[in-house]
């Protein structure tokens, strides 16, 4: 868990309280510079909701620009999974893709 993450997630005002619990749980597992990748059913789990509200919710985040949504491929070109970047954190290293 990354402290200014965390810091910086429950100091974002005016969003639906369940757009903020989401966001305070991914900062839950972002690194120092506002990375994560839980799974939506890790999201889901951790904020008591279902998948289907976990996706909505995410894609809520990206369009008010708190979070960056990227994907993540195999060697192969195949997607894995999501990686998030929280644009809320102020950090001083650049973010490299994870490909």
């Amino acid at each position: 868990m990354s402290i200014p993450a965390y810091e910086a997630a429950w100091k974002v005002y005016d969003i639906p309280s369940h757009l903020k619990f989401v966001l305070v749980a991914l900062a839950d597992f972002a690194n120092e510079d506002g990375l994560c990748f839980p799974s939506y059913e890790t999201i889901a789990k951790r904020c008591n909701i279902n998948r289907r509200m976990a996706i909505y919710s995410v894609k809520s985040l990206v369009k008010l620009g708190l979070v960056k949504k990227c994907k993540r491929y195999l060697h192969d070109t195949n997607q894995t999974s999501n990686y998030y970047i929280l644009t809320i954190v102020k950090t001083h290293t650049s973010i490299r893709p994870l490909w």
